[in-house]
């Protein structure tokens, strides 16, 4: 098991808490899933995704990598 993949895990999860915490009280529709990725041992491991959505307004919150070049941290899209 990589450090810095656990690390990844770890802010993930708090982040995806961290936004649905922030957004269900104003009536956003929330659904977490598992998005499977491989580490740099190509094991798989799953990590939270975050589907927000409010009317016709729809977010994913997409775990993209925990290694990037050039970066200290990982990389989350929206």
């Amino acid at each position: 098991m990589s450090v810095q993949r656990d690390n990844f895990q770890i802010l993930a999860s708090h982040l995806v808490q961290s936004i649905k915490d922030w957004v269900q009280p104003v009536d956003w529709v929330t659904r977490t899933y598992p998005k499977k990725m491989r580490d740099n041992g190509r094991e798989v491991f799953e990590i939270p995704a975050l589907y927000l959505q409010k009317g016709p307004t729809r977010l994913l919150l997409d775990p993209i990598a925990f290694d990037v070049p050039g970066l200290m941290l990982s990389l989350i899209s929206i």
